[in-house]
């Protein structure tokens, strides 16, 4: 479903992975890997992915951070062969805070999961919104 454009590893997979779970757990669609039996396809490619550090401690060390993932999103009617919804620059942003005495990387695919599943949460109302 996610194509990886940035070089965070499997930022794809997980992004994949929530989408389809947030789209089952709404149960009005069904998910099939049969493109021949689908109605519709959600094509996303992830374009950006930042990590940037917005706050630091008393020893000037990062313990707050800005996490933004952008993705192009095209869900397409597979039927009339139309677009159906169509974000060019689709944007999460979150920010997460880092335990004391904890550096990012400890907690970065802690964050990550996080991050997916509130993407995949706000990307499906977002859709469904539309309708």
């Amino acid at each position: 479903m996610f194509k990886n454009s940035t070089t965070r590893f499997e930022l794809d997979v997980k992004l994949t992975q929530s989408v389809i779970d947030e789209i089952v757990a709404r149960g009005k669609v069904e998910i099939t890997g049969n493109m021949e039996s689908a109605d519709a396809v959600l094509i996303g490619e992830i374009i950006g992915f930042r990590v940037i550090p917005i706050a630091f401690s008393k020893e000037a060390m990062a313990d707050r951070y800005n996490i933004t993932v952008v993705a192009k999103i095209i869900l397409k009617d597979l039927v009339s062969q139309k677009i159906i919804f169509s974000n060019p620059n689709f944007q999460y942003v979150e920010e997460y805070e880092v335990p004391e005495g904890v550096d990012f990387e400890t907690v970065e695919s802690e964050a990550l999961d996080r991050v997916s599943v509130k993407f995949a949460r706000s990307l499906v109302s977002t859709i469904l919104e539309g309708f």
